[in-house]
């Protein structure tokens, strides 16, 4: 069976899809697993070389629900029918009861984690493009979870957040690489499927944290890949970097487990924590949400800049200092942003007395002149006693030398 061939008459009108599946049934129902198997991989090879419009809203029902029986009937077709399913949710002219439909015998057949590797990617790809192409059904998403037996009374209660539950289900536990890659882009996506109801989505938080926060900081290198398409730590680390700093539901979560790790003896661990902290700022962290922890923070960055045996780490904590400066900026003050500058200003002047701290390489004056490089707010309110202080500390140079 040549599955393009096939794909090339449908395309040119040499025969019909009701025709075609007709000529297929005889190998769907024998007795042979693997003819079965076969039969069932040939549809989804066709329908994947099929342009996204070509079926009809009435084809493809009969189709999605073909291979949502065929993949509970052996582990064997689990994998064509995956591809199947796959093939009709890309479709245009797939229905939200269609989607619905789909999801349903998706979450009901199998757990994804009990599933092989390349299975589990086609199954997380699913819900992938259940959520970019079908938004507009995220309530009958939610709607049809209330069948699942161990979230029943859970899902009557929550509604649409079980949805976000089972993507918890789907992606934990996981290990493979490829298939983190695309946890750690689905989770976002999932979150802001629901962006409108906050207080529901709070709920689930701290499962959905945990289940991607639990692989921070990356710690594996993968195995090169057959295809040569090698993941990297990098690719990882940068994935769920945006899957945790994306969604501010996770900052209660985030912060603190942020500080633990900024503050443990791991440089991987600091230097991936501090980036981490960045990208939370970057992506819209705010004066409410990092004012809780200021105290601990700064007390976390000094301790980094005097470790002289990673020069590395002394630049990332400047970095990560002066994204805290602009966060305190953004959102309603519960710290006053003045109170952070003037604090680094009082740490710097404490020591100011001392010659060795006016050094360029004085630990408290990098701060310092971080924090004024990277706020018009903190340069202003500082600059006079920055310039007064310093000019105090020459007079007092002068007269000793005299």
């Amino acid at each position: 069976m040549d599955p393009q061939h096939d794909a090339d008459a449908l395309l040119e009108r040499r025969t019909k899809l009701d025709i075609f599946i007709a000529s297929l049934e005889p190998k769907f129902v024998d007795t042979r697993e693997d003819v079965r198997s076969a039969a069932v991989n040939h549809l989804a090879d066709v329908l994947q070389r099929l342009p996204f419009e070509f079926l009809s809203p009435r084809e493809i029902p009969p189709i999605a629900q073909f291979f949502l029986a065929k993949f509970t009937d052996s582990s064997a077709l689990i994998a064509p029918s995956l591809r199947g399913l796959s093939a009709m949710i890309r479709m245009e002219n797939v229905t939200e009861e269609t989607v619905e439909h789909l999801l349903q015998g998706l979450f009901q057949g199998h757990l994804c984690q009990q599933l092989r590797q390349s299975d589990r990617s086609v199954y997380l790809e699913i819900l992938d493009t259940a959520i970019l192409k079908h938004p507009q059904g995220r309530g009958k998403i939610c709607v049809i979870l209330v069948l699942l037996p161990t979230e029943c009374q859970r899902v009557r209660r929550l509604g649409p957040i079980v949805f976000l539950s089972n993507v918890v289900t789907s992606i934990g536990g996981e290990r493979d690489p490829r298939c983190l890659l695309q946890a750690f882009e689905l989770v976002p996506k999932a979150l802001d499927l629901f962006q409108d109801q906050t207080s529901e989505k709070a709920i689930v938080a701290e499962d959905l944290f945990e289940v991607v926060a639990c692989y921070f900081p990356i710690d594996f290198t993968p195995a090169p890949a057959a295809d040569g398409g090698t993941i990297t730590r990098e690719d990882l680390k940068s994935r769920l970097e945006f899957c945790l700093s994306h969604n501010k539901e996770f900052a209660e979560f985030l912060l603190p487990m942020l500080l633990e790790k900024a503050g443990s003896d791991l440089l991987a661990a600091k230097l991936d924590s501090l980036d981490l902290l960045v990208a939370c700022c970057e992506a819209g962290y705010d004066n409410p949400l990092v004012s809780p922890y200021m105290e601990e923070m700064m007390d976390i960055c000094r301790q980094n800049m005097l470790l002289i045996y990673a020069p590395q780490l002394a630049d990332r904590t400047l970095d990560a200092i002066a994204a805290v400066t602009r966060a305190l900026e953004k959102g309603s003050p519960v710290y006053p942003p003045t109170q952070w500058h003037q604090e680094i200003f009082n740490a710097w002047d404490s020591h100011v007395k001392d010659s060795k701290f006016l050094s360029p390489s004085s630990a408290n004056l990098r701060i310092l002149r971080t924090v004024l490089g990277a706020s018009t707010i903190a340069a202003e309110h500082l600059k006079h006693q920055v310039s007064s202080q310093a000019f105090g500390k020459r007079r007092r140079s002068f007269k000793i030398r005299e």
